[in-house]
């Protein structure tokens, strides 16, 4: 695609576990909510979206990224020169100001604006000349969120900093989130516990989740596990696929075995999560007059547990 971002077949070996086989594509004004349990992948995969890993260090590594058209690996500078990011090991020496990052990193850009970097130092309230060592982890991702807004990018990588803003900044957060996209000249690739928040900003989803594969891994192990991609689409696909019902114990516990994802029968509360039947076929009459739409936390939490216990069994 020559506008918008474009991924195939991205596999990335860490030591004891991998990503294997993700691919997906975004048009610009897209938000891109990512996730999964910890330990699936997000990171992995979201660093080598930004560049700075490479799917090229071993043999079990591949795969292929495009941004307007340039390849992450032949076109080095000009797919980077379009990336901005926010991750939460910063890509920084924390022995340095925000002041000289804007000044030593700013160069690498054909687009950087140094007023503007400042400025919005300013605006999120961070020191410009306190060293990044000397800041807590919510100052630093917002020297980078300045930073990634003062130069031109077609994609925005952010990794998990919705957690180390307080409230009232996470709401500045998202509302540049919603300005980056209002554009339709970039995209956003957001990665989340923060679920019930992350429903609320993105138009898509992408949910990684493991599986148990063979094969050798590079510390010699076997059979280790890998983080691909369960679902892509947008949100309400997901949810149009679930529900979600409240009743007695004992019509919780009658229900189908197939429709039920999961269940929770308390003394004063009984629910269970239904997904429809893998035909295509809706929920019979009786069941869906008594169920809601599920929202995404739900979904993934049943989902989720559902797998562990069928792990431990």
């Amino acid at each position: 695609m020559s506008n918008g971002f474009l991924c195939e077949h991205i596999t990335k070996d860490v030591v004891s576990y991998r990503i294997a086989d993700i691919g997906f594509s975004l048009e610009p004004g897209t938000v891109l909510g990512v996730v999964g349990l910890n330990g699936v992948g997000k990171t992995t995969l979201l660093r080598v979206l930004a560049g700075s890993y490479r799917v090229t260090d071993k043999e079990t590594d591949g795969g292929d990224c495009w941004l307007d058209g340039y390849h992450f690996a032949k076109d080095v500078r000009e797919y980077r020169n379009r990336i901005a990011f926010v991750m939460q090991d910063s890509p920084f020496r924390l022995d340095m100001t925000a002041e000289q990052i804007g000044e030593v990193f700013g160069a690498y850009y054909d687009s950087y604006d140094s007023k503007g970097y400042l400025a919005r130092l300013a605006e999120y309230g961070v020191p410009k000349r306190r060293q990044l060592a000397k800041m807590s982890k919510g100052q630093q991702l917002r020297v980078q969120l300045a930073f990634a807004e003062s130069h031109e990018a077609s994609l925005y990588v952010m990794d998990e900093p919705m957690g180390y803003f307080d409230p009232e900044f996470r709401e500045v957060f998202y509302e540049k989130i919603r300005a980056i996209a209002a554009t339709e000249k970039a995209s956003v690739i957001l990665s989340s516990h923060l679920v019930t928040e992350l429903e609320t900003v993105a138009d898509r989803l992408l949910w990684m989740r493991r599986s148990e594969r063979g094969g050798t891994r590079t510390d010699g192990s076997r059979g280790s596990e890998e983080g691909t991609v369960w679902f892509f689409g947008s949100i309400d696909e997901l949810r149009e696929k679930y529900r979600m019902m409240s009743a007695e114990a004992e019509e919780i516990e009658a229900l189908p075995k197939e429709l039920v994802v999961g269940k929770r029968i308390r003394k004063n509360h009984c629910e269970a999560l239904l997904r429809k039947p893998a035909d295509g076929a809706g929920f019979p009459q009786e069941i869906d007059g008594k169920c809601r739409y599920a929202d995404l936390q739900e979904i993934m939490y049943y989902t989720e547990k559902a797998e562990k216990e069928g792990e431990e069994g």
